[in-house]
Formats: C-alpha cells, sequence, structure tokens
C-alpha cells in the first residue's frame, strides 16, 4: 500500500502564492492552464503543493501572471507557521477581490491606516 504524504510547506506555500496572484488577476485555473499548456487540473495541483514546480516552470507562469519568478516565488522566503488554507479560500470571493483591488490602489500609509482599521474592528467582533 502506498502512503499519502503531505505536501512539503514550500510547495504549499508556493501553491498558496500561485493561487494569490491568478485570482488577484481575475485568471481562472482553466484560462492560466491555457496559457501554460496544461490542464486546469495541473493547475490545481501546483496550488495544492501536491505536484511541485520546476524552475523553468516558474519563469512560465510568472510570464502568464505577469510577474517575475522572483515575485511568484517570494512566499519562498518567509513560509508560513500556520496553515494559511482558509485565508487563500476567503481570498478566491468577490468581495476579497473588490478588496484587494481598493487596497492595491491605496498609498502604503493608507494601506497601514487600513489594516490597522481591519484589526481593530475585528477584535471587536
Amino acid at each position: 500500500m502506498r502512503r499519502t504524504k503531505a505536501p512539503d510547506d514550500a510547495d504549499a506555500a508556493l501553491g498558496r502564492r500561485l493561487k494569490y496572484l491568478r485570482v488577484r488577476r481575475e485568471l481562472s485555473q482553466t484560462a492560466l492552464g491555457d496559457a501554460l499548456d496544461v490542464s486546469f487540473q495541473q493547475i490545481r495541483k501546483y496550488e495544492s503543493g501536491t505536484h511541485r514546480l520546476r524552475v523553468s516552470q516558474l519563469r512560465r507562469i510568472g510570464e502568464a501572471l505577469g510577474v517575475s519568478a522572483t515575485e511568484l516565488a517570494t512566499e519562498l522566503l518567509e513560509i508560513p507557521k500556520t496553515d494559511t488554507r482558509e485565508i487563500t479560500d476567503m481570498i478566491d470571493t468577490t468581495v476579497a477581490r473588490r478588496l484587494m483591488v481598493a487596497f492595491q490602489s491605496l498609498p502604503s500609509g493608507e494601506r497601514r491606516c487600513l489594516a490597522d482599521l481591519a484589526e481593530e474592528m475585528a477584535a471587536r467582533w
């Protein structure tokens, strides 16, 4: 019997980063897969960390998403110590996309203020 091994933390972190960038650019898994000449199932496996990405694929994904391979892999520099699957799933919503687009258009000082406000609101709930 073959054992199922959990994805490596680095593979899972890179997959979360891939999903974040894909959703931020409003691309479906199918659209990204078409750009890379792979199936949407393969994109899903990359995003879940169950399939590892080759370096050459990182470059191609970066080009398809309009980012450098370095920007795509920045998540690897600090692998989160907690499971962020819930956060990643939340990002894939219409409201979250609207928030990300609006947040991205703000200057850094206003971003910090908005983050402080959101944390304060969350603490009250």
